[in-house]
């Protein structure tokens, strides 16, 4: 429920935050916890290449590194959908008590439905919350170890590899592409879940509303082509975003070298006149 937060937030409104008020790190979500394992795990996938003399594959290591919680992910998220399927079932059978007509329990226990929906939308806000939490905790897990991964082959870099990445490439690879390795993390198991979802939505929507509730299907595959297009169209401008990014981060970068060596100029001609 967040309720941890309350209290940064009303000393946030009082006054400035320091360091010092802010919490600590968890030291399981720290780069120096995570880099090491993923350090392990990337060997261990090289070492399977060459015996097996095939192609590395950078997801093995990322998901063997995050697997527990994304496992576990899996389960609340399969929680939350059911919860979700459940209500419209149980909200028919309270317009069926309603209107009279036979229901799984008789009029004098139609208080037993209205707890069933508030229990299905309670497990499905719950599951929902938690799930998010334990993705987003697996999805920053392995972006830090991806990003050490990254920062010690950035400062193992000789000078003529260098000259070929400026910072701004460099620095865009080491927040933007790590944010999306993060963000596929957290859509992982909607891979899976949303086909099983789908499915079964349709069901229940033709087996309450009749053969009607195939119009639904029909828009679906009717939108798909305009959806793919749309879906293409913004993969383009993310792109060209990130280009944006890497030229501003460079021009970003020159500026602040300029200025330091401005600065430094400035102090040599004035320390002799002190």
């Amino acid at each position: 429920l967040f309720i941890w937060v309350g209290p940064m937030l009303k000393l946030g409104s009082r006054e400035h935050l320091e360091h010092s008020d802010l919490w600590s790190l968890d030291p399981k979500e720290s780069t120096g916890t995570n880099y090491p394992q993923f350090k392990q795990l990337l060997a261990e996938e090289h070492a399977r290449c060459k015996s097996a003399d095939c192609e590395f594959a950078l997801w093995r290591p990322a998901l063997n590194l995050v697997k527990k919680q994304v496992l576990q992910a899996a389960v609340l998220r399969v929680t939350n959908v059911g919860c979700s399927l459940a209500r419209p079932l149980v909200l028919q059978q309270v317009l069926l008590v309603v209107e009279g007509s036979p229901a799984w329990v008789e009029p004098e226990n139609a208080w037993m439905l209205a707890i069933g929906m508030m229990m299905c939308s309670f497990g499905e806000f719950m599951g929902y919350g938690h799930y998010m939490h334990l993705v987003n905790k697996a999805s920053w897990r392995l972006r830090e170890a991806i990003i050490g991964m990254l920062y010690i082959h950035v400062t193992n870099l000789n000078l003529g590899a260098k000259n070929s990445y400026s910072g701004g490439k460099i620095t865009n690879l080491m927040s933007s592409d790590a944010d999306r390795v993060r963000f596929m993390t957290i859509q992982l198991n909607l891979l899976w879940i949303v086909p099983i979802q789908f499915v079964v939505s349709l069901y229940l929507v033709i087996s309450l509303l009749g053969p009607s509730g195939l119009v639904g299907l029909v828009m679906t595959l009717l939108l798909t082509p305009i959806t793919r297009r749309f879906i293409g169209k913004l993969h383009k401008l993310q792109t060209d975003a990130r280009k944006q990014t890497d030229e501003r981060v460079r021009y970003v970068l020159e500026c602040m070298t300029g200025i330091r060596i401005l600065k430094v100029r400035r102090l040599l001609h004035v320390r002799p006149a002190l």
